[in-house]
């Protein structure tokens, strides 16, 4: 099955925006001949390079998704990470203007918590307060 086809074939109920869908059968039809078959390509015994070129388009990303993070690098991924997708794509005012309306914040903070979940700065804070706690409940029996 090809990755248009895949496409084709989605459960309806599982996308909310089929345009989306449709934009991306359009890109992969209109780039059919650029796209490499792997699996044609290793029967044939030739080497499978996924990348041309280098990985500096995907550093450059991660530089930038580093820079907005500031000082939350250091705590794994935040949802900051969701800014990776306007890096890579057309973002119009009218683009951000639909996500606006589209998303809510209660349903970004849900994305988040169900993907990304807490935080490292998060999970030591939870831990600290935890052992606080404890601190306070063992000199008060002591």
């Amino acid at each position: 099955m090809t990755a248009i086809e895949y496409l084709e074939n989605l459960d309806s109920k599982l996308i909310r925006d089929q345009s989306h869908i449709l934009k991306l059968i359009e890109y992969l039809k209109r780039n059919y001949s650029y796209i490499p078959c792997y699996s044609a390509r290793k029967k044939l015994g030739l080497r499978n390079e996924k990348l041309v070129g280098s990985s500096e388009v995907i550093e450059s990303v991660f530089g930038k998704l580093k820079r907005i993070e500031g000082d939350q690098k250091k705590s794994g991924f935040t949802g900051n990470v969701l800014s990776v997708c306007a890096m890579v794509s057309k973002t119009t005012l009218e683009t951000i203007k639909k996500a606006m309306e589209t998303i809510t914040t209660p349903c970004l903070n849900d994305w988040c918590m169900e993907n990304l979940g807490d935080s490292i700065q998060c999970q030591r804070k939870k831990f600290s307060n935890h052992v606080r706690k404890w601190v306070l409940l063992l000199t008060k029996k002591g």
